[in-house]
């Protein structure tokens, strides 16, 4: 009989670790999205147009890059991924995909 009275709470204990976990993930990915821009401006010398969207187990960065910078985009995939799991470890067990386009800045 007692345990019938416990087990909404452990039903809204697990809601609860369920929602914390997606902040978290969600939280981390804004966050490298906002500093991204600045790493690889350290590393490129021009300043990208960085989008970062999290689905299905995949990290997907797209990457808006000038002319004179796209020239190394191939490297770029290893970069990312160098700093993905030094600066964020949460987000290192996802597969990363990066893809690039030209910009007119």
């Amino acid at each position: 009989m007692k345990f019938r009275k416990v087990i909404p709470y452990i039903i809204l204990g697990g809601a609860i670790l369920f929602v914390i976990d997606i902040y978290e993930r969600v939280r981390n990915v804004i966050s490298f999205a906002k500093a991204l821009p600045e790493y690889l401006l350290n590393v490129l010398g021009a300043r990208p147009i960085v989008s970062a969207t999290l689905k299905y187990g995949c990290l997907f960065v797209e990457l808006g890059l000038p002319e004179s910078a796209m020239q190394e985009s191939e490297k770029l995939h290893k970069t990312i991924k160098e700093y993905i799991a030094d600066y964020y470890p949460k987000l290192a067990k996802y597969k990363v995909c990066v893809k690039t386009y030209l910009t007119d800045y």
